[in-house]
Order: C-alpha cells, then sequence, then structure tokens
C-alpha cells in the first residue's frame, strides 16, 4: 500500500507540474502589428510584431511562454519574427473572422495550423503542419493547405481534452445547421469529425451570406459552445461533450441584432457579447439549471468605442491568460477590458480604455489560441436533471469557488477531501450559499476526490491543488 500511495503521489505530482506549466497563449499578435505579452501576469503592449490581421490572428508559445511563432492564417512568422521556411501562401485570409488557429500535436514537435477561408468559398477549411525541428529550431511547414471540408462559416475554435491527452476542433459549414469536431492527437488527425445533432441553421442572410459570420467560441469549462449568427441576429448555445466531442441541445437567445464579438467568463456563468456596427457590450448570466435561454439576464455594461471610415466599433473578444475580457476596437490604439468578467452586471470591471497599444492599433480581431485545459476541471451531476456541481480555478492553490444547483441554497453540505487512495484528508460543513468560497491551504500538492454531500444526493469531483 506505501509503495501504491508513493507512486500514486508522484504521478498526482506530474499531472500538477504539466498543468502549471501550460503558458501556450502567454503572448498574443493581432491588428496593425500589435501585440500582449502575458509571462509577468500582467498584459504588457509589445511593439515588435511582423502581422498585419484585420480580423483573429493565433499566435503559440512554449509550455514556459516563450514565443515559437504566429500566422495571420496567409504567412506564418518565426520567433525572429521573419516569415518562416516554407511559411506563405497558406488558404485562410486575413479578413476571413476566425480564420485561423494554431494547434499543438501532443507529444511531437508539430503544430498544425488550421485555416478558413472567407464565407461562400469552396477552399473552406485546410490545415498546414509546422514542424519545429525544421530550419534549425526556428521551424518550417512541412505540409500545407490540406482541405478538411469546402464552403465553412467564419467559425474555428480549438480545446485541450484531458481525457485522453487530445484536442477538438471545432468549425460550422455554411447552408447547414450541423457543427464538424475534428480530433487531434499524438497519432494525427483524425479526418472524419464528428457532426453534431441538428442545429440552428447557418445560411442566407442577404446576397452577402452574412449569417456566415460572427464569432464562435467555447467556455473555459468546455462545456458550452456559444455562437452569434449576424444577419438573423440571434445566439446559439449549444452543449459539449468534451469526452466525445458531441455536440447537442441548441438554445437561441433571439433578438440580438448584429452579433459579432463572444467570450465566456472564467468560471463560464457569464456570456458576453458585442454588436458588430455599435460600440455596446452586453452580458447574460447563463447559468440556470433549467437550460432556458428565455430565462438568461442580459445586462449593458459598456461601450467598446471607436471612430473610422467604416464605422466599424466593437470587434471580436477574447479570454486572456490573466483572466480578463479583452475587447478589440477598430482602427485605436486601445482594447477594452473586463476586468473582473465573473462579476455580475456592472461590477465586471468594464473599461473603455482597457490597455494602450502604443504606437500599433487593433483592428476587428485578437489573437486565437485553444484552451490548454478546461479552467473549471470535472463537472458531477446534482438531483436536477441537466444541473452541475462546479469548483473553480482546478487546478489553484487550495482555494476554490464551489457552485451547487440553485434548489441546494440554505441546505446542509459536507465537503469531503480524500487523497488518491481514498484516505479523507480535509472535512468542510456548511450551509450553502451561491457562490461558495472553500479553502484548503494545508494540503500537499497533488490530485484529490472533492465529494460533495448534502442530504441523500452526492457527487464527486476532481481537484488538483497547486502550489
Amino acid at each position: 500500500m506505501k509503495k501504491l500511495f508513493t507512486v500514486l503521489c508522484l504521478a498526482a505530482m506530474m499531472i500538477t507540474a504539466t498543468v502549471s506549466a501550460q503558458k501556450e497563449g502567454n503572448i498574443w499578435y493581432f491588428g496593425s502589428h500589435a501585440g500582449l505579452d502575458f509571462n509577468s501576469g500582467t498584459a504588457v503592449a509589445l511593439q515588435n510584431g511582423a502581422l498585419w490581421c484585420n480580423d483573429n490572428s493565433s499566435t503559440v508559445c512554449d509550455a514556459n511562454g516563450q514565443l515559437l511563432f504566429y500566422t495571420n492564417s496567409d504567412t506564418v512568422w518565426n520567433r525572429l519574427h521573419q516569415v518562416m521556411a516554407n511559411g506563405t501562401g497558406l488558404l485562410g485570409s486575413t479578413t476571413s473572422g476566425q480564420c485561423g488557429v494554431i494547434v499543438p500535436q501532443p507529444g511531437t514537435s508539430k503544430y498544425y495550423i488550421f485555416t478558413n477561408a472567407p464565407f461562400l468559398n469552396s477552399t473552406g477549411l485546410n490545415f498546414s503542419v509546422v514542424d519545429m525541428a525544421g530550419d534549425n529550431g526556428f521551424g518550417a511547414v512541412v505540409v500545407k493547405n490540406a482541405q478538411l471540408f469546402p464552403y465553412t462559416s467564419e467559425k474555428l475554435d480549438a480545446i485541450y481534452n484531458p481525457s485522453d491527452n487530445s484536442y477538438w476542433i471545432i468549425t460550422h459549414p455554411y447552408e447547414s445547421s450541423y457543427f464538424l469536431v475534428y480530433k487531434l492527437n499524438s497519432g494525427g488527425l483524425y479526418i472524419t469529425p464528428v457532426i453534431s445533432d441538428s442545429c440552428a441553421m447557418y445560411g442566407g442572410g442577404n446576397p452577402n451570406g452574412y449569417n456566415a459570420i460572427g464569432q464562435m467560441t467555447i467556455s473555459p469549462d468546455g462545456h458550452t459552445i456559444a455562437s452569434g449568427v449576424l444577419y438573423s441576429g440571434f445566439i446559439e448555445l449549444c452543449d459539449f461533450n468534451m469526452t466525445t466531442g458531441h455536440i447537442s441541445n441548441s438554445r437561441i437567445i433571439s433578438d440580438f441584432p448584429n452579433p459579432w464579438g463572444i467570450a465566456f467568463s472564467p468560471d463560464s456563468r457569464m456570456l458576453y457579447a458585442d454588436k458588430w456596427w455599435t460600440d455596446s457590450v452586453f452580458q447574460y448570466n447563463i447559468y440556470n439549471p433549467t437550460k432556458s435561454a428565455a430565462s438568461f439576464n442580459k445586462v449593458f455594461v459598456g461601450h467598446a468605442t471607436a471612430t473610422n471610415s467604416f464605422n466599424y466599433q466593437a470587434g471580436y473578444m477574447q479570454l486572456g491568460p490573466d483572466n480578463k475580457i479583452y475587447i478589440a476596437r477598430y482602427q485605436t490604439h486601445y482594447l477594452a477590458v473586463i476586468n473582473q468578467p465573473d462579476n455580475p452586471g456592472l461590477e465586471c470591471g468594464f473599461v473603455n480604455d482597457g490597455i494602450y497599444l502604443g504606437a500599433t492599433m487593433s483592428t476587428a480581431g485578437l489573437s486565437r489560441t485553444p484552451l490548454a485545459s478546461p479552467q473549471l476541471g470535472f463537472v458531477a451531476t446534482g438531483r436536477t436533471t441537466g444541473s452541475e456541481i462546479r469548483a473553480y480555478p482546478n487546478p489553484s492553490d487550495g482555494h476554490f469557488t464551489l457552485i451547487c444547483p440553485a434548489e441546494w441554497a440554505g441546505e446542509a453540505i459536507v465537503v469531503e477531501m480524500a487523497d488518491m487512495v481514498g484516505k479523507k484528508v480535509a472535512l468542510r460543513h456548511f450551509k450553502y450559499v451561491d457562490p461558495k468560497m472553500l479553502s484548503f491551504p494545508g494540503l500537499k500538492p497533488g490530485v484529490y476526490n472533492m465529494n460533495v454531500l448534502a442530504g441523500n444526493r452526492s457527487a464527486n469531483l476532481k481537484i488538483c491543488i497547486t502550489r
């Protein structure tokens, strides 16, 4: 038993070290030569970017936050800000919304660049492959423009799947009611996608096809996808199964003209959205056990302003490594910032001139990087169908926020913490309030089982503690 305990503790420490080192999204290059560096814990403007992109770009670092390369889905630049070997002529577009995302192939020196062509274009979704072993460690494009699907919408995102050390890459075809979900693991890319249940139709939208545009984003806990559909004026929410890649349970937030930027708060309870051609930014509290879109509370939180000849205003949104949400403002030297996005309403801390970019400028987009891991970790089911119990951030330093179903308010709750061999190491008794702050400062780094008990109901969550 002692030997087993030692092995399990070592495994837990290895998991903890791997999670805590994930800083692949700590540098962004975007817009008109703009950049941000998050490695200090605070966003610092960069002035050395070679990139220009009207919409979203993608940047990737190594696990320690050191720049590897970046792309506008047409050209790839290495860490010296020079065009990478064979790094031109990718079939994305600098004006194609979510035009590109860089996804590491686990356990290898290779990175896949997924690119979206503009909507109404048969080029669709393609991938290219960068091998960082090429060009003396500066990287080289070794596969270019392999097509996965024609006529996609301008929607593209990716997330790490911890259940089997893989990534999910998600897109949505144009003139379709289905999402396509591709898997990338150490063995390569599965070119046959997981196809969703039938969801909302993304088609039409005046002669220009404007229902193909509007941001699509995965929640940090990996359980919800939100997508703006511009011309029809609605936001679609769907459930995402992190284990299987399947998407289901479409719900519509209606009467939202010209949805453009979309972002989730770090705890995945708040959804933020803005409207193209206006500067208004709104918040929806989407945490509801019934998951009924009609019950979501909409609050105006601020103006993300811009002055230019196109009358473009608030652009795409992106959750940063510092757990703040950044909002592009077209042709300005500032980004808007939501400083406390977990907080409701005006308490979210919206600031229009949130960060100064110096001589560089914002355009409509920011830098996209797959979430390194679901920030809320594991989810257990409570007594109400579809409700969830959450603990976040996960991993953490021993301080968690516990979210239980709304109907548990005021009930006596017991939380038991057990190590990986079943030994109980901590116990908490309290009456539940939403949210509930829990602290386990004395626990050593490792992986624990958190058992949450309320009467005859219970749930188990896997918790990781780091220092």
